[in-house]
């Protein structure tokens, strides 16, 4: 009687691994070579990371299955034939969200330029030489823009040291944040400001058929930037 009660128990245990192993895997296996060829095929379906996370998942459910229904080795011999089909499936992903980005990207540049035809078209900029002016005055900002920006940079390198001798105080992190802030900043407004002289030059060629060199009218404007360069606290206002 108690030999028959060991052996019930022990099947009653083997019935709920099984049924343990099934609820976990939700696959029913066949061959490893069959099931393989199964991740295959919807491997070479896959469009978006959710198909991939799918597909992984399901190859996943298998290795399982296999480790429990089997044994050790022969989910691992899925493991093998599978996993340079995930990652194939993973690298045409990333090839395909490339193309998706570089897509996107380009129907932005795209749109900036309608904008900034559209800009230039109903831009007055005065005659020529004032167009050039305000191109000069534009280079004269971002000349004491990056002038403030190079502080700016040295200052946050002499906080990281600073921050690492005296064992990262939350004071200097909070003041290294701040000046990391400031660095975007003032990048952000030399983007601007140069994109400013950008339009102008368009509107000139557009409007009167006139053809000024950004480049050319900033470097005549360096010559004299001791006089022209606006001051920091000038700037910081530049919308």
């Amino acid at each position: 009687m108690k030999k028959f009660l060991t052996i019930l128990a022990y099947t009653l245990l083997v019935g709920v691994v099984l049924f343990a192993t099934t609820c976990e895997s939700h696959v029913t296996i066949s061959t490893p070579e069959r099931d393989a060829a199964l991740i295959e095929s919807k491997a070479a379906t896959i469009r978006s990371e959710a198909d991939l996370r799918d597909v992984e998942n399901l190859a996943r459910q298998y290795e399982i299955a296999y480790r429990h229904s089997i044994n050790g080795a022969t989910a691992l011999y899925f493991k093998r034939l599978v996993e340079p089909v995930l990652i194939e499936a993973g690298e045409r992903r990333d090839a395909i969200r490339y193309e998706e980005e570089a897509l996107e990207a380009s129907k932005l540049q795209f749109k900036q330029a309608l904008e900034d035809r559209e800009r230039a078209w109903s831009m007055q900029s005065g005659t020529l030489k004032e167009a050039k002016a305000l191109i000069a005055n534009n280079c004269a900002k971002i000349a004491a823009l990056e002038i403030e920006k190079e502080a700016l940079i040295e200052r946050k390198e002499e906080l990281a040291m600073e921050i690492i001798e005296q064992g990262y105080p939350e004071s200097l992190l909070a003041e290294l944040g701040k000046v990391e802030e400031s660095i975007i900043l003032t990048q952000r407004n030399i983007e601007s400001i140069a994109h400013e002289n950008e339009i102008i030059a368009l509107s000139r060629r557009l409007q009167h058929g006139e053809d000024v060199n950004v480049e050319t009218e900033c470097c005549e404007c360096c010559e004299c930037c001791d006089e022209a360069v606006a001051t920091p606290s000038e700037i910081i206002d530049f919308e």
